[in-house]
């Protein structure tokens, strides 16, 4: 239900330098795979890499996902196609001439149910002291980029009161919002699958966000996107 393809920004890196790798996943229609937390259920992708000495992998990187209803519950992830980007880095050290990039890929994709899938993908790049990377990737790498959450910027405040049924959180941006949701990083914390209440108010927006069930005890912080 779904092909897998290990992309990068170029077929050509230098040492001492950072380049753009990324898993880009193109679904059948109805299908979907999981953000970092996936909500009621599921899991996220999960890459392995085997590299060559002198190339180190950073994390995957997320985009932001969508609220994906599955009857009672809710998932949070991506339908259509997604990319995850990841950040590898070239030591000074890597000689010039042909490497190759290993890497195994599991993941979970949902209809109705759930299949689990695997793939062993390669890639071949060149060393070239003259190897060059865009500054600002392009394709579907590049647009993916565009979608990884940032941290919030200094001029904006995030703000969350926790009560006995439910979370207020405001954000200031300076500007009136009419539209905004909430996705956490932790679980057990929200009631996936109820209805996030926007309020806009004149230099941001209010959230009302009904809580986890099974969250007995507040937590001190907060963390979303």
């Amino acid at each position: 239900h779904l092909t897998v393809e290990l992309v990068t920004e170029t077929g050509t890196i230098a040492p001492s330098h950072d380049f753009l790798a990324g898993l880009h996943f193109v679904l059948d229609p109805g299908w979907h795979v999981y953000w970092i937390n996936a909500g009621d259920a599921g899991l996220p992708p999960r890459v392995d890499w085997q590299l060559p000495s002198g190339i180190t992998a950073g994390e995957l990187q997320f985009p932001i996902p969508h609220r994906l209803p599955l009857g009672p519950l809710m998932d949070f992830g991506y339908q259509h196609d997604v990319a995850f980007p990841i950040q590898l880095t070239a030591a000074p050290s890597l000689k010039p001439g042909p490497i190759h990039l290993d890497a195994k890929i599991d993941w979970l994709v949902c209809r109705e149910v759930c299949i689990p899938g695997k793939a062993h993908l390669g890639l071949n790049l060149t060393v070239a002291p003259g190897g060059t990377v865009s500054a600002q990737p392009t394709g579907v790498l590049g647009q993916a980029l565009t979608l990884i959450p940032k941290p919030l910027p200094p001029q904006m405040q995030f703000t969350a009161m926790g009560g006995k049924s439910d979370f207020v959180v405001t954000l200031t941006t300076g500007n009136r919002e009419t539209k905004a949701e909430f996705y956490p990083l932790d679980q057990e914390q929200i009631s996936n699958p109820a209805e996030q209440i926007a309020e806009p108010l004149p230099n941001g927006v209010r959230l009302s966000i009904q809580r986890a069930p099974e969250l007995t005890k507040l937590p001190a912080q907060l963390h979303g996107v």
